[in-house]
């Protein structure tokens, strides 16, 4: 056994013992945080309000970043938990699966009435304001767009979820994206949803870290986050699709 080997295991031991005897919420130390905008727009608040409340010594950096970011900021140890579009498929990365939100159809209030049932056709005659590009929600839209044989889609790309939330409430354009981080302005009445007849993408999001035993925050963060955003999936009813 090398003396890595001795020095990780005696780290790990360490933890367990303060862990069995003060609980995890005895540990403390600074954690880095990677966190895609979609969680940003829906649950992080949560997080970060039970993180303050079960685990008052740990010290968070957060980073709002892309998820193609956030996996190479994890792999090259910038970051200790990616919240992200996941999950990440390099084999000494674990993740755990947070929330599923498909892509939604959404435009300002008075935008005009297409029919209760609408096509991808008659939707291509309008911008489509959605993520940015080489984004997975970015290139499965245009994908769909290609293989109903639709041509000369505009898809605006945008890299911020509140610029695209603007856009949208100024009349732009089409917003394709998940219903949940606009919540607050289709409740309000400024958005709705439109009707359309094709399964729209699913973004799946997971916690994904890499396993250290000097660094067990990771998995407590990544385990707390998913009984967060597990607690949002079953809250009130939100406007239907």
């Amino acid at each position: 056994m090398t003396f890595y080997d001795m020095s990780s295991k005696w780290i790990a031991l360490r933890v367990e013992l303060v862990s069995a005897i003060a609980g995890d919420s005895a540990l403390r130390g600074n954690l880095h945080l990677g966190v895609s905008d979609t969680i940003v727009h829906t649950w992080l608040p949560e997080l970060l309000k039970q993180l303050s409340a079960e685990y008052p010594g740990i010290t968070l950096a957060i980073d709002v970043d892309a998820s193609a970011g956030l996996a190479d900021a994890l792999l090259n140890n910038a970051i200790d938990v990616a919240l992200l579009m996941g999950p990440i498929t390099a084999g000494h990365v674990t993740n755990i699966h947070l929330c599923s939100y498909p892509l939604d159809f959404i435009v300002r209030s008075d935008f005009p009435e297409l029919g209760a049932s609408m096509g991808l056709r008659k939707l291509a005659g309008y911008p489509i304001i959605t993520f940015a590009r080489h984004t997975r929600p970015h290139s499965e839209l245009k994908e769909l767009f290609r293989k109903a044989g639709v041509t000369g889609v505009r898809l605006f790309a945008n890299s911020s979820l509140s610029s695209i939330i603007r856009m949208t409430l100024d009349g732009l354009g089409i917003a394709a994206i998940p219903k949940e981080v606009a919540l607050e302005h289709l409740e309000s009445g400024r958005l709705r949803l439109l009707a359309h007849e094709e399964t729209l993408p699913v973004l799946s999001f997971t916690a994904s870290f890499i396993p250290r035993p000097d660094m067990p925050l990771s998995g407590v963060v990544a385990k707390l986050a998913q009984q967060v955003a597990n607690c949002a999936a079953v809250g009130p009813e939100h406007p239907s699709r």
